[in-house]
């Protein structure tokens, strides 16, 4: 028992090892054939963008030279601990006097480009900044206040020492309680308190 194919020329007739193929081409339509299907092959090989475009739903599990690519970058990501991207330098390898050096960012589709990471962590930076600078204006003016209530207490103490030393000397002076009393009510009427 012989098994049928399909021609991969026409696609069509069958024929098979034991079996002379039904289609009768001619020797132009073979030699057409190979050659399209080498310069397929050496499309594969050497892929141009377009063939790359063209051929491979590149949101789509792929084979070939992009299911490679895929499985590589899938390794830089698990390798380098990346979440987001992947950046990758590359050169002219066949021209090493060739000074340019592309860059290549491979992000994740829900990822955030290196841009947007940027852009975050800049409004993290400023929302933090804004809160510090709150922060320094709230201690500045508590500090304010304590040198204000420093300077109130240096007055009052001040003024406590002046009226202590009235007192002391109407004390000193007087020998009756009444009238010791009476002048130091006066003394602390006449300094406010």
């Amino acid at each position: 028992m012989s098994e049928e194919l399909m021609c991969p020329i026409c696609g069509k007739n069958t024929y098979g090892i034991n079996k002379t193929p039904d289609c009768q081409h001619t020797f132009k339509e073979i030699i057409e054939f190979t050659n399209d299907l080498k310069s397929h092959l050496e499309e594969i090989a050497n892929p141009s963008v377009k063939f790359l475009r063209d051929e491979f739903a590149l949101t789509q599990p792929m084979g070939g030279i992009l299911g490679l690519w895929v499985a590589g970058f899938t390794q830089m990501f698990i390798d380098q601990g990346a979440k987001n991207y992947i950046e990758l330098s590359l050169r002219n390898a066949l021209n090493a006097s060739d000074p340019v050096e592309y860059i290549f960012h491979i992000q994740k589709r829900d990822g955030k480009t290196p841009h947007e990471l940027r852009l975050e962590a800049e409004k993290e930076r400023d929302a933090l900044q804004a809160k510090l600078d709150e922060i320094v204006k709230v201690v500045q003016e508590l500090l304010r206040q304590r040198d204000a209530i420093n300077k109130s207490r240096e007055t009052l103490q001040s003024r406590l020492d002046i009226a202590r030393e009235k007192l002391s000397r109407i004390y000193y002076y007087t020998y009756d309680d009444e009238s010791a009393e009476s002048i130091a009510k006066d003394a602390l009427e006449k300094t406010g308190n």
